[in-house]
């Protein structure tokens, strides 16, 4: 199936969607389910903690986030934003996506018709630094279909 590609504009109302194949895309800070209200809360503590906007890698403390730890997958930005590479992705996602995708790029494991999606979608959110939530039934994954989600991206 090929789909448009993501199209996200500068507001952060929540009319503000868009799709990758199956799922809402918005710049939101509600989210339903335990694991993004954490991260997106733990984001918004060390803004507060290290009184930066743009939180960097240094920042970050992974034991700060052991309980969710599972769920995360943390991307490096290669080449300024031409590709994305899992720095890790977490036991929980292998298990429910059926790929353990820690050291692969986006176009190892996005199918061919959606990773320009998926490369709008993380430079929107490293480039504007808001986070963005991305919800519905996922099938862009190359070894998965149609699985449901509830995600947050967080800038760092």
């Amino acid at each position: 199936m090929k789909t448009a590609p993501v199209n996200i504009d500068d507001t952060t109302t929540r009319s503000n969607k868009d799709m990758l194949d199956g799922c809402s895309v918005e710049t939101s800070t509600e989210f339903i389910s335990s694991t993004p209200k954490h991260l997106y809360n733990w984001w918004q503590t060390l803004q507060v903690k290290t009184q930066r906007q743009h939180i960097q890698w240094l920042d970050v403390d992974m034991m700060d986030l052991f309980k969710i730890a599972p769920n995360l997958m943390v991307k490096d930005v290669c080449d300024d934003g031409a590709e994305f590479k899992n720095r890790y992705w977490g036991s929980a996602l292998r298990d429910y996506f059926g790929v353990d995708a820690t050291g692969l790029f986006i176009k190892e494991y996005f199918d061919l018709n959606h990773q320009e999606q998926a490369l709008t979608l993380l430079r929107f959110v490293t480039q504007d630094n808001r986070p963005v939530k991305v919800t519905g039934r996922a099938d862009f994954f190359k070894f998965s279909q149609y699985v449901p989600v509830e995600a947050c991206y967080i800038p760092l």
